[in-house]
């Protein structure tokens, strides 16, 4: 039994070993079969094409535009104020807030009885001043006489009081004034002044924007009586970048487009020459002639349009075509490039551009993970 036991010993130990160099050999084999092994050869047609909208560049004539908000504000905004004291009457048109009117209708009429008695007692008394100048004109100046007669007869005690004859001497200047028929007249024009302001007219198209006062009421001398807007032209001011004013000139054209898509036309006619600190904007100044069909309302807000007097040379391009600020992508040779170049106008979603070459086909659509090199064919 002792002489058996190193024989199997020594067996197991050798069979362990040829297992050893037997897996060793394995994978040394393996590895150097893999190292030689020629690497497939790529595809080339199996490479996946990127397909992109594109168009050809070209050159055309673009009129430069901007688009900003603007507010609509009436062109007039005047105080209605009595410059007489006395009872307020009716005029043709209720006085009432939001009442609209129209050019030329009495809007507020002060109790003027008293007044008009008074104005025509200082006409009947110049009648007999004039009267009792006449024997001696037609003696003195016979030459004068006839046209003071008319003037004499022209005199209407409910009427205002006719121009006065022309002087035509110093002699018969002297005569006239030491009657008192020049101060007389004019003291007479000066109540046919006050006179006149006891009746007030509407100086324009327009409505009652808040009234002060009633009708039956009493006013003082410079009480408001209400406040009156201008309807009949509007004024819309829109706050614009300084870098779009040089090609805004006063007398242009400017497209107004309402809340509803309606749009109305208007003129530039006046443009501020500072900056807003608030808005860093300048304010430009818009009429428009309200009508029936185009009611612009005070307060209402309106997308203004402006179209540049100058036109340009270039292309319009999508903002989403962009890459970064100033970059768009070519196909050169089937494959994406980047290029630079000159945005000379934004119009909302587009960008006028220069600094390409006539025919170069450029990617005008937004692409997500591509890179110049890729590679692409173009979709007109």
């Amino acid at each position: 039994m002792q002489i058996k036991k190193p024989t199997i010993m020594k067996r197991r130990i050798i069979s362990i070993s040829i297992s050893i160099i037997v897996v060793i050999g394995a994978v040394i084999l393996s590895s150097s079969m893999i190292r030689n092994k020629p690497e497939p050869q790529r595809n080339m047609a199996k490479e996946e094409i990127l397909f992109v909208k594109t168009a050809a560049a070209t050159s055309t004539e673009i009129h430069p535009q901007a688009r900003y908000r603007g507010r609509v504000s009436s062109l007039a905004n005047v105080n209605l104020s009595a410059e007489v004291s006395g009872k307020i009457l009716a005029g043709d048109v209720p006085l009432k807030e939001g009442q609209s009117f129209k050019e030329g209708d009495l809007l507020v009429s002060i109790y003027k009885e008293d007044m008009q008695a008074a104005l025509q007692s200082l006409r009947s008394s110049y009648l007999q001043l004039v009267s009792s100048a006449l024997p001696d004109l037609k003696i003195d100046y016979p030459d004068e006489y006839k046209k003071w007669s008319d003037f004499f007869n022209a005199i209407d005690i409910n009427s205002s009081m006719p121009a006065l004859p022309e002087l035509n001497s110093e002699k018969e200047r002297v005569f006239v004034a030491s009657k008192n028929i020049l101060s007389q007249y004019y003291t007479i024009k000066q109540q046919e002044v006050n006179f006149s302001r006891y009746e007030i007219y509407a100086p324009f198209d327009g409505s009652y924007r808040s009234v002060s006062a009633e009708v039956g009421s009493v006013a003082g001398m410079n009480m408001q009586i209400a406040s009156l807007i201008r309807t009949d032209v509007m004024e819309v001011i829109v706050p614009v970048l300084p870098e779009k004013l040089d090609w805004i000139r006063v007398g242009g054209q400017v497209s107004l487009q309402r809340n509803n898509g309606q749009e109305v036309s208007g003129e530039i006619i006046r443009v501020a020459d500072f900056i807003d600190p608030t808005s860093r904007s300048v304010n430009v100044y818009v009429n428009v002639n309200n009508s029936r069909s185009s009611r612009l309302l005070e307060g209402e807000y309106v997308e203004a349009r402006f179209t540049g007097i100058e036109s340009a040379s270039g292309m319009l391009v999508p903002r989403e075509a962009f890459i970064g600020s100033s970059k768009l992508y070519v196909i050169e040779d089937g494959q994406l490039a980047e290029k630079e170049v000159l945005i000379i106008d934004r119009q909302e979603d587009f960008y006028v551009i220069q600094g390409y070459e006539e025919g170069e086909i450029l990617v005008v659509e937004s692409l997500v993970d591509v890179k110049p090199g890729q590679s692409v064919a173009p979709i007109s």
